[in-house]
Formats: structure tokens, C-alpha cells, sequence
């Protein structure tokens, strides 16, 4: 992949224009990076540790603290609409706190309602359908140190640290037990919103099911979130992960496909949206890890009783074979790493406990330690170590460890996937591991802080970040068209399910399977600078979302979207979304729609 030097390069004749500080920012971007911008984040880091962890413990205090903060939302509503309302509204969080490469520019003009909602409310580990009650600005990273160290897990759990429960609501999120569970939004059994009119209600699939269905990919348009109840399962101290090295790009697609589909077949959570869809259709719906937890907590080890079986998915032998046994043999994480069409590495992941025995013991690898080598770069090492093939319905795998669950779920954090390699592009040489490597990430609000209009501009035109949403039966062409173009490795291949909503044509929502039923789609992420001569940001994304667009398929609208405004509604259903604006008082007055949000014309 180009290193960001290559970059730069194309953007040296403006160097004139700029004083030197800009100067360095944009074109020795790494300097600036690890002698000011990683020791800020890891000074935020610790501050933040610090604070979160004081709420953790008084975490009794939360819910009364949140009453409180909830009222001052709904004044700070009812103030604007005393003002005749004239500004349309939208949250006070700088635009650079985001994790959207671009900056609204409604954040300008519109009226900011302060939303200081950072803590985790309530976790209920015992009926069914345990759970955890959070407000939206709630990390990712601040919820796997609070659920692990009590023995749960949310069953899908993105993995970038600063990810927000609000953001993967409003907008969207996706991991490798999205092909079990679907998207973040489909383990959400309840929301609560203040709406336009400064009234505050709870949504859920019995309750305002039209207002619950709408919220995800609504990006802020129907009203502001105030808390998710979130569905929990437990958890195990490690994954078993299996890596598939092929040199075939056919082969691993058949393998990737397979392994995908098996997450269907897998017994639904009870009080998740899989599973009253599965429940309409009659089939399986098991609550998986019913069981109270010692009182409602686990052990520190991070296992408690009830723990998730372990699927059957290893034979003898040195490395695991997979073989099509059913839905009893699925995966609990699933994702591949695509270098080049025919290089493509699978992995296959169970949650599992400690590994006993000296052979098993010697096979963990604590990935996120600083000095590990970044992630995409330890699954690219076991292309060297052979060749995975199909034979039949069997397939060995080259390698296989044990990924302490914390580490897995923040596997691609340490690298921002594989985007700190052009920022930085010897920052996975061992010696720069040990020196600095405990410094790592920059955090990703801060690169935005203090990107320079020279620099914005290089990315803006010879940079991708893009995921796109396509069925899994189109992965072979969806890849071929990301080759034409984009360019740009490794992919970021990870399947996801959207399953069925019986009540769609009732209650509605942005997105839903294939007209046939199909479920499962894949997430192709591609970040980085391609390697063609004459890229053209707007000419190729403009082709990708034409292509996404004819397979049904959906765009994360975190990214640049350059779709025009019929376009976009195209490709995402708008029908009971616009009912429920019309419907809602001073919602039409209070919130754009979204398009005027996400599309390229409303961000910088």
C-alpha cells in the first residue's frame, strides 16, 4: 500500500502557501503525530480510565444522575421552541469527536443542545433476557472494561475503543458476530428519546415500535437519544481462532460464504429483534445465558456461570478442520482479511475458556499488548506458513490461537485497521513497538483537530474510507468492482445479518434482507490510498455506490456519499420514516432529514 509520503507528495506544490508548522503537520505528519499527538491520547486515556472507572463503582448513583441530566435536555428543547424554534437542532458534541472523517456543516448554524450522557446506567444480569442500560456516549472500549470484568458481553461489539453506543445506533456498527446476531441496532431492545416538543418517551418493539424500528440510520433526525437497553450474554475468557490461508479467492469466498450462513442457523437471543423474527417464522428462539451470575456478577476472570457453550469446531491434530455439521457447528466470530483477489486469509473464532496443558497454553497470543505487531499484519504472516484448501467440505486451517476476548474485540484499534501504517509507516518495526508502541492509537478526534485544509484536501482526493453493505452471494463482484475502482488492500471482509422484521410494512426501518429472504450481506471496508495513476475520489465512489445500489445493497453513511438525494432514498426506505416526522410534533421544524446530514454536500 502507498505510505502517506506518496501522498503527500501530490500535494507538495502547495508547501509554498503554508507556514511551517502547517508545513510539518501535512507533510511529516508522523513527527507531530508521536512527539505531541500520542502523548495528548494517552494522557485522555488515562483521564478517561480514571473517570470511568470512578463511575463504574459508584455506578448505584447513575440513574438518579441521569434523571437529573435528562431534564435539562428537555429545557434546554422547550427554550428553543420558546424562541420560535427558528434553528433546526442538533447535539453540541464538536464535529471532530466523531469518528466521521468529516466535519457537518450544520454544526454552524444550527442550535446546540448539550448532551453530557458518558455512563453506563444499570447492567441486569439475571431473567431471560439480561441486559445493560447505557447512555449514548458510552464507548466501546468503556463497556468491554465494565461487561468483562463482571463475565458479560454485549454479543455484538464493534471494535474501535471510541466507538459510541449512540453512533452505532443512530448510524450503524458491525463486528464478526454480526452474522449470528446482526448489526448493533438488532441487539437493542429499547430506546429512549426526547423528541422535538421536549417530551421524553421509550421505545421498544412492543412500545412506539414505528419510533424504535426508525431510530437506526436515522443519524439524529427523529429525536436524541437519551439511553439504550442493550441485550448481554455471557463470556469467556478467550477466543479459539482459527486462520485459513488461501490462494485461491474462490475457494476462500466458498469458505467465508459457508461459514456466514451458518450464523443463521443459530437459536436466537430471546428479547433481540432476530429472534422475534424467528419467532414469526416459528423457529428456535433459546435465551442463551438466562442464569443469574452469583448475585449479577461474575468472577474477574472474566467468566461467570451460565457461560456461552463452546461449538463443537476442532478435530485432532495440530489445527482445526471445519466441516458443515449444521447450526450447532457455527462460529461465534467470523471474519477474513482480503490482500489481493486470490489472497485471502479466514478466520473463524469461539469464545473459549482458559487453554489448559502446556501444547494449548503455548498457543495464546495477547494481541493487544503494546509490542505485538499490529493485527493485519500478524494475519497477513500466515499466508508464509501455507496454503489452506478445500477438500470437499473440509478445510485445514495453517494456524490457530488463543485471543484473550478483550484483546480480539480491540484486535484492529492498535492499527486504526491498517489507516496508522500511512500515517506512520514504520510504526509495526518492532524497535518503534517498544519504544512507543505503549502510546499507541493517536486518537482519531485529535488527527481530526489538527488536520491542516492542505492535508484534508489530500485526503479528501486520493484517500478511501468506505464500507459497503452487499449481499454475501455478490462478495465475488463486489470484490472485483472495490479492485477496478478503489485499488486499495487489504479489505476488511466481515458478514452481517439483517434479519427479517415481520412487521416491516407496519412499522418500517432503512433496512431489510433481500426480496428473496436472503440475510446475509458482508461489509467491505476499504481504507487506505489506492495504488491506480489518476484516482478520482468522486468518479469511484460514484461507481461504487451504483454498483451497491443494483445489488440491493446499503452504503455506512459515516464515509463520503456523493448519491444524489434520490439516490439515496433508493437505496434506503424512507416510507414510515417519513410518516413518523410528519406525524411527530415539531419534528419537520426541529430536524433535517437525513440526507441533508450525511451526503457529501453537508460536510467538510
Amino acid at each position: 500500500m502507498p505510505q502517506q509520503s506518496k501522498l503527500v507528495s501530490r500535494g507538495q506544490a502547495s508547501a509554498r502557501e503554508e507556514n511551517w508548522f502547517e508545513y510539518m503537520i501535512t507533510h511529516h505528519r508522523w513527527v507531530f503525530c508521536i512527539f505531541l499527538l500520542m502523548p495528548l491520547s494517552l494522557m485522555f486515556d488515562i483521564a478517561l480510565y480514571i473517570r470511568n472507572g470512578l463511575q463504574f463503582y459508584m455506578r448505584n448513583w447513575a440513574p438518579k444522575h441521569h434523571d437529573a441530566k435528562v431534564e435539562d435536555i428537555k429545557k434546554q428543547i422547550r427554550e428553543w421552541a420558546l424562541h420560535d424554534g427558528k434553528n433546526k437542532l442538533c447535539t453540541a458534541r464538536p464535529g471532530w469527536q466523531t469518528m466521521s472523517l468529516r466535519v457537518g456543516k450544520y454544526k454552524k448554524t444550527f442550535r446546540k443542545i448539550k448532551l453530557d450522557l458518558h455512563d453506563i446506567l444499570s447492567i441486569n444480569t439475571s431473567g431471560p433476557a439480561p441486559s445493560v442500560r447505557v447512555e449514548p456516549l458510552v464507548t466501546m472500549g468503556q463497556l468491554t472494561a465494565a461487561l468483562l470484568s463482571l463475565g458479560w458481553t454485549v454479543p455484538v461489539l464493534p471494535e474501535l475503543d471510541d466507538l459510541t453506543v449512540g453512533g452505532l445506533i443512530a448510524g450503524v456498527g458491525v463486528e464478526s458476530s454480526s452474522h449470528i446476531y446482526g448489526l448493533f441496532q438488532h441487539i437493542c431492545m429499547q430506546f429512549e428519546v426526547a423528541l422535538a416538543d421536549g417530551s421524553v418517551v421509550f421505545c421498544s418493539p412492543e412500545k412506539n415500535p414505528e419510533l424504535f424500528y426508525n431510530i437506526p440510520w436515522s443519524h439524529g433526525t427523529l429525536g436524541f437519544l437519551l439511553s439504550a437497553e442493550i441485550r448481554i450474554i455471557p463470556a469467556k475468557p478467550y477466543v479459539k481462532l482459527q486462520y485459513y490461508a488461501f490462494t485461491n479467492g474462490k475457494e476462500a469466498l466458498t469458505m467465508f460464504e459457508r461459514e456466514s450462513r451458518k450464523g443463521v442457523r443459530r437459536p436466537a437471543l430471546a428479547g433481540t429483534q432476530v429472534a422475534l423474527s424467528e419467532f414469526a417464522e416459528g423457529r428456535a428462539v433459546e435465551p442463551r445465558g438466562g442464569k443469574e451470575v452469583n448475585g449479577g456478577t461474575g468472577g474477574p476472570t472474566g467468566k461467570g456461570e451460565g457461560d456461552v457453550p463452546s461449538p463443537s469446531s476442532t478435530s485432532g491434530g495440530r489445527v482445526g478442520r471445519r466441516e458443515d455439521a449444521g447450526g450447532e457447528d457455527a462460529a461465534d466470530f467470523v471474519e477474513a482479511l482480503a490482500f489481493s483477489k486470490e489472497h485471502v486469509v479466514v478466520m473463524v473464532g469461539t469464545m473459549v475458556d482458559k487453554p489448559t496443558g502446556r501444547r494449548e497454553a503455548g498457543k495464546v497470543n495477547a494481541i493487544g499488548k503494546f509490542w505485538k505487531p499490529w493485527f493485519f499484519k500478524h494475519v497477513e504472516s500466515f499466508l508464509a506458513k501455507g496454503s489452506s484448501e478445500m477438500k470437499g467440505k473440509d478445510v485445514e486451517a495453517v494456524g490457530e490461537e488463543y485471543i484473550p476476548l478483550r484483546h480480539y474485540y480491540h484486535r484492529h484499534s492498535k492499527s486504526l485497521f491498517w489507516e496508522i501504517q500511512d500515517i506512520i509507516p514504520f510504526g509495526n518495526h518492532p524497535l518503534f513497538r517498544y519504544l512507543f508502541g505503549w502510546m499507541m492509537p493517536p486518537r482519531i478526534s485529535l488527527l481530526k483537530l489538527t488536520q491542516t485544509e492542505a492535508l484534508r484536501k489530500l485526503y479528501e482526493e486520493h484517500h478511501v474510507v468506505q464500507d459497503m453493505l452487499v449481499p454475501v452471494k455478490d462478495l465475488g463482484e463486489s470484490l472485483d468492482c472495490f479492485e477496478e475502482v478503489f485499488s486499495v488492500y487489504p479489505l476488511w471482509l466481515c458478514p452481517m445479518r439483517i434479519p427479517k422484521n415481520p412487521d416491516f410494512r407496519k412499522h418500517g426501518g432503512f433496512i431489510r434482507p433481500l426480496e428473496d429472504g436472503d440475510e446475509m450481506f458482508v461489509d467491505v471496508g476499504a481504507y487506505g490510498n489506492p495504488s491506480m495513476e489518476g484516482f478520482n475520489a468522486r468518479e469511484a465512489c460514484r461507481k461504487a455506490e451504483d454498483f451497491v445500489r443494483a445489488k440491493k445493497g446499503y452504503q455506512m453513511m459515516y464515509a463520503d456519499s456523493f448519491m444524489s438525494r434520490e439516490e439515496f432514498r433508493e437505496m434506503f426506505d424512507h416510507g414510515k420514516y417519513d410518516e413518523l416526522r410528519r406525524k411527530m410534533d415539531r419534528c419537520l421544524q426541529a430536524f433535517p432529514e437525513v440526507y441533508d446530514k450525511v451526503s457529501k454536500a453537508a460536510r467538510v
